[in-house]
């Protein structure tokens, strides 16, 4: 589906009807597991019930605006030093079915990033969850300063990044 396609979907499907039927009760109970936030289960459930406490049409807004968007150009035009940390989850979630969304939205979609732009490092940090400055902080810090000192690994860096300006973020201004 391109993304014109997608975007046609959204709007004359996907979002009128979303709002009109769509309860607190079956968004809280399709939503993301506490588990799925940290690795800590006291601060899961925190976070999954800060996440909860957004009003409802906030969240269904939020959630139509990502699906949405498109940043696959974007991602190629990225000439700075770039790290994503990618979360690793733990068997547990990874092998649950009710969970299966998991795995291709926080782990492989980032494969089609690094794909359309090689500059871009992918580091998957172990034991960890979608919080991963919680869950591992030193990995994190290092990670920083992995950039910061260009450390990074990436593919003839002298004629990649050369003369490369950072892209604007635009959404759906590219409809």
């Amino acid at each position: 589906m391109s993304h014109a396609e997608r975007l046609a979907a959204i709007d004359g499907y996907t979002a009128p009807r979303w709002f009109k039927t769509v309860t607190k009760e079956t968004f809280d109970a399709n939503n993301y597991f506490a588990m799925q936030y940290s690795r800590d289960s006291a601060r899961a459930l925190r976070l999954w019930r800060e996440s909860a406490a957004v009003p409802l049409p906030v969240m269904v807004r939020y959630l139509i605006e990502y699906m949405a968007m498109d940043l696959s150009e974007e991602f190629a035009r990225v000439r700075v030093p770039t790290k994503v940390l990618v979360p690793s989850f733990d068997s547990t979630i990874l092998a649950d079915k009710r969970q299966a969304y998991v795995k291709t939205l926080f782990i492989d979609s980032w494969d089609s990033v690094h794909v359309r732009n090689p500059g871009i490092a992918i580091q998957h940090v172990p034991d960890s969850r979608i919080f991963i400055t919680d869950d591992q902080p030193a990995f994190v810090q290092h990670a920083i300063d992995d950039v910061a000192s260009n450390r990074i690994t990436r593919p003839r860096a002298s004629r990649f990044f050369a003369g490369a300006t950072p892209a604007t973020p635009s959404y759906r201004s590219r409809q």
